[in-house]
């Protein structure tokens, strides 16, 4: 997304309501079990992280790699242990309804 005439505070300002109004959407996977959306997001702002599209993309890009790992974080992990997290994310629904319903197999 391209917001023209945006400030570095304004774009984090977009990229944190974007990311919560996803997070505010229901996926049902099949009936009876619904999974919450979420979207990883990285900004770059024009000529501070950037003066080329390419080096904007790719600190964009950076950037929501970035979120998405902090995203991913369980929460109320402290950081004594560097086990990385196992535990799926819906652990009611197998991989295979995951896919079926990404594809739109119910």
């Amino acid at each position: 997304m391209v917001l023209s005439g945006c400030s570095a505070d304004e774009a984090e300002s977009k990229r944190a309501e974007l990311q919560q109004g996803i997070e505010d959407v229901y996926f049902e996977a099949r009936p009876g079990k619904r999974v919450q959306l979420g979207i990883s997001v990285g900004a770059a702002v024009f000529p501070q992280d950037g003066e080329s599209y390419e080096a904007l993309l790719a600190t964009a890009d950076s950037r929501m790699y970035q979120d998405k790992s902090r995203r991913k974080r369980p929460a109320g992990r402290g950081s004594k242990s560097q086990e990385p997290h196992t535990t799926p994310l819906f652990p009611e629904l197998t991989d295979l309804e995951i896919q079926q319903a990404a594809a739109g197999i119910i």
